[in-house]
């Protein structure tokens, strides 16, 4: 596995999602290895999501395979993000490195829980993206996860 590389770039996103359910149940379904392919990978490009490792500590790692359907936009195979856990403050804030295991670019997501109308207000923040492609393309897929997460979470 290559290194990780930081490269700094003012390219963000920030995304937010109402979720039925209080942010406890929320926070668990970010770092629950059961929970998280349920939501994790936009359903339209991914055939199926395997959690390969998943240390949910300030330090910890995750890993997680995404299989890709055969008409995704995307080259064939496997995608394999990985990360480290920065900040885990259950059950307001959750902060990793993602990188994808072929690109080696290591960006920042932070999930911000707040309770709001009788669920939460999840926002999401991906910071350190490599260009306004890579943006754009995470800016659809977060959508799709996080709109996923809501489903999954408030249907339980």
């Amino acid at each position: 596995m290559a290194a990780a590389s930081t490269i700094e770039s003012p390219l963000s996103l920030t995304l937010k999602q109402q979720v039925n359910a209080p942010p406890h149940r929320v926070f668990d379904a970010l770092i629950d290895p059961k929970l998280v392919c349920q939501w994790m990978g936009p359903k339209m490009m991914v055939a199926s999501c395997n959690v390969l490792a998943m240390d949910a500590r300030v330090g910890g790692q995750y890993r997680i395979r995404m299989d890709l359907r055969p008409d995704a936009p995307h080259a064939p195979g496997p995608l394999i993000v990985t990360g480290t856990y920065r900040t885990i403050d259950r059950p307001t804030r959750l902060v990793y490195s993602w990188v994808w295991e072929h690109e080696g670019h290591e960006s920042k997501v932070t999930y911000e829980l707040r309770p709001h109308a009788g669920g939460t207000e999840v926002t999401l923040i991906h910071e350190g993206l490599a260009n306004a492609e890579v943006r754009q393309g995470h800016s659809r897929g977060w959508t799709a996860c996080l709109q996923q997460l809501a489903q999954v979470i408030g249907a339980a």
